[in-house]
């Protein structure tokens, strides 16, 4: 079965990962790093009381391991990306308007509901997983 622009929305909505890491901002860094390991993640949100106000990657664990600075007693807060990008679900409108902006070198797009809530986040391998290349040429036709 083909995939039609109707079906963005839809596409849009299986590629948010809704269980990405969610860690509080006085977590310690040690604790993050370890949580993004187990949960093979290559990020970690960081929300308070359900709002999105950081972001932790796996470049900026290359970049404070790279710096040499010391894990022990460092809070996340401490290095986390403050109010990372991210798009409200119902301002995403299309899986194109997603993929146009994770073209911009994001690499973790969080996601909120209306209210600012964290719903998940999507990435670009999130969205391979669902679409196939064909799908997305029918789709640039029908548009």
């Amino acid at each position: 079965m083909s995939t039609t622009v109707s079906d963005a929305q839809g596409l849009l909505e299986q590629a948010i990962d809704p269980k990405p890491p969610v860690l509080p901002p006085d977590t310690p860094l040690k604790v993050a790093i370890a949580t993004m390991t187990q949960a093979s993640a290559s990020c970690v949100l960081i929300a308070f009381e359900q709002q999105l106000i950081g972001i932790f990657t796996e470049r900026d664990v290359v970049k404070i391991t790279a710096s040499g600075i010391s894990l022990a007693g460092m809070l996340i807060a401490e290095v986390m990306t403050d109010n990372p990008i991210a798009i409200s679900l119902d301002q995403a409108e299309n899986i194109f308007k997603v993929l146009g902006i994770l073209r911009a070198k994001i690499r973790h797009l969080p996601v909120t509901d209306k209210r600012g809530n964290l719903l998940g986040a999507i990435t670009g391998e999130s969205i391979r997983q669902i679409l196939k290349p064909g799908d997305l040429l029918q789709m640039r036709r029908a548009q």
